[in-house]
């Protein structure tokens, strides 16, 4: 199976929290779950979804779902500065179960497409935890592209800095345009969608 072969699927998930936005760039000094037992204390509050062609890059499909969440108290300050003010009624009347949204979101990324996220660690880990603890088991893929390690490379392989982990940083430095905020996971999805394609295009470009 060649990883060029096959769909990619561009993921964004937007927390209740943004310890799980800031811990991966966190020093540890003990592999496993310790990186990661931040998550289980918040919830996903929004998904979205890009999937693209492997070959030209062209969108093939997208999704976007605001999920109910069950401990509206723990919503961080910061986390309704960027998904926007929390709004009960409104999300209780228009948002979807977790279980009726991680359900369309995966009968849309197939076992054989590719999965990807900025950081897809956190993403990753955050649908492996809400599929356990809703009872949905899906077909995990056996390749990933974190797209902030793919940014690191090509900037790499050009002899340029990066200017930090930051995707809406590396998104300006690309001369990409950035949503404002508040905006939706798709948006962030979006984003690391054209962050990928532009460094795809670059690399083929670079004479290296």
């Amino acid at each position: 199976m060649d990883i060029h072969d096959f769909p990619i699927a561009f993921t964004a998930i937007l927390p209740t929290g943004p310890e799980c936005l800031e811990s991966t760039d966190l020093p540890s000094n003990t592999p496993g779950d310790e990186k990661i037992c931040f998550i289980p204390h918040h919830e996903i509050w929004d998904i979205g979804l890009i999937v693209a062609s492997p070959d030209k890059l062209e969108v093939m499909d997208s999704f976007s779902a605001a999920i109910k969440i069950d401990r509206p108290e723990i919503v961080h300050d910061l986390m309704t500065q960027t998904r926007g003010p929390f709004d009960t009624d409104k999300l209780n009347s228009q948002a979807e179960h977790p279980v009726n949204a991680l359900n369309n979101y995966f009968s849309r990324v197939k076992r054989d497409y590719v999965f990807s996220a900025f950081r897809v660690e956190l993403e990753l880990q955050f649908l492996q935890i809400y599929s356990e603890v809703y009872g949905i088991r899906p077909l995990w893929w056996p390749h990933k592209i974190d797209v902030y390690s793919y940014a690191l490379g090509t900037f790499d392989i050009l002899g340029r800095k990066l200017p930090s982990p930051d995707i809406f940083r590396i998104a300006t430095s690309l001369k990409i345009l950035v949503p404002s905020a508040p905006y939706r996971a798709i948006n962030h999805a979006c984003l690391t969608y054209e962050i990928f394609k532009k460094l795809r295009s670059m690399k083929l470009k670079s004479p290296i």
